[in-house]
């Protein structure tokens, strides 16, 4: 004799319910496959923010120091940014491969002071990433504290499926190719003013 609840299992009713836990089980399921598509990654570095073989111009005879702020902690659920230690870290290594000033070097000891606001450095997920940069460039001489030089920057980058498969790889690259075109701009423009 079937029991009770054998005879509910194998009802119409029964059946409509397993076939409900069935589809979000699948559903759960799927889920857990995709979001490597879509997650952040912690893979951010400084030297894939570096514009290559990088001439800005002018050689400034100054030596400069650098302070960047803004910005946020570097990884967040289903989201990477640039904190301002990478995005310094990586202005610094362009200025010194390009020879745009003579030194880098502390503030007390410095001509000028490069301060950089990290404004915003966040990206969208999705099969192709598109990241933006958002950063206020200023540089002061430390003597009087004078701003001499100044400009806002926006800059975008992206990676398509053709980069990488895995999403935490692509929402990286366009994020730190949105930062290089940031930098280059800016640096570009300091390269082609001349300072008082």
């Amino acid at each position: 004799m079937q029991s009770p609840l054998h005879l509910i299992s194998n009802s119409p009713a029964g059946l409509r319910i397993r076939e409900h836990h069935k589809s979000k089980h699948l559903a759960g399921f799927l889920a857990l496959l995709l979001i490597p598509l879509f997650v952040g990654c912690a893979g951010i570095r400084s030297e894939n923010m570096v514009p290559p073989g990088a001439s800005f111009g002018a050689h400034h005879n100054r030596s400069v120091a650098l302070k960047v702020s803004g910005g946020s902690p570097g990884v967040q659920w289903f989201s990477v940014t640039i904190t301002p230690g990478q995005f310094e870290e990586a202005i610094r290594l362009s200025i010194e491969n390009s020879k745009l000033f003579r030194q880098i070097t502390d503030q007390a000891g410095a001509d000028c002071l490069m301060s950089v606001n990290l404004a915003y450095a966040g990206s969208h997920p999705g099969f192709t990433m598109n990241a933006w940069v958002n950063a206020t460039w200023t540089l002061n001489e430390r003597a009087t504290g004078r701003a001499i030089w100044t400009k806002d920057v926006s800059t975008q980058g992206s990676a398509t499926m053709g980069d990488a498969v895995m999403g935490a790889h692509r929402q990286c690259m366009a994020l730190e190719r949105a930062a290089k075109a940031n930098i280059e701009s800016a640096l570009s423009s300091l390269g082609q003013s001349k300072l008082p």
